[in-house]
């Protein structure tokens, strides 16, 4: 178990170290957003004032979340062998849970149930559900030589991995193909 945990921080701390050195590029076109520099945060033209650090710690634990768990799916234990896909599935697992901390930070203000399936609440609908299955995954593991995880064989296990990974996949282009625009804003 000590294993997990400590693949979860070595992800988590080279998403951190990412974050502080790319804060800057990591936002989309300027035509897009708003940058006050007397407050520092992002306006999105139809959404809450935005916080950049928490903007771009979210894009990059929600993209490196689906390059690991891609890597994952490709490098099966036959592949690649059982330390490695392990080892990648605790770590998909731990970047999930970084992506909807930092959804969490990023987006709470977003959130309007009153409004309906909208471009952000679609995001963070599927972008949660995908997450939690995407941490599910490891843990329902069959037993293998690390001696952890269910008895139900790898199928739950691969649906739950592949499932969370294309929902999350989703959410992500979720708000990139339906953004809001500045001329709905400024319709009468």
């Amino acid at each position: 178990m000590r294993r997990h945990f400590l693949a979860m921080l070595v992800a988590g701390v080279a998403c951190v170290c990412a974050v502080s050195a790319g804060a800057q590029t990591a936002l989309p076109p300027s035509d897009v957003l708003l940058l006050s520099s007397s407050t520092g945060k992002v306006t999105v033209p139809g959404l809450a004032p935005r916080n950049q650090i928490a903007d771009a710690s979210h894009i990059v634990f929600g993209v490196a979340t689906l390059v690991a768990g891609a890597l994952t799916g490709f490098l099966t234990p036959e592949r690649a062998g059982y330390d490695v896909h392990h080892a990648l599935g605790w770590a998909s697992a731990g970047l999930a849970a970084g992506t909807l901390l930092t959804g969490a930070w990023a987006h709470l203000g977003d959130l309007d149930v009153s409004s309906g399936l909208n471009p952000p609440n679609v995001h963070a609908l599927l972008g949660i559900t995908g997450g939690l299955l995407m941490i599910a995954a490891p843990i329902s593991a069959p037993a293998g030589r690390g001696g952890e995880g269910g008895d139900d064989g790898g199928e739950l296990h691969a649906a739950l991995g592949a499932g969370g990974e294309l929902l999350m996949g989703i959410a992500i282009v979720v708000p990139l193909v339906f953004r809001p625009s500045a001329a709905a804003d400024s319709a009468p």
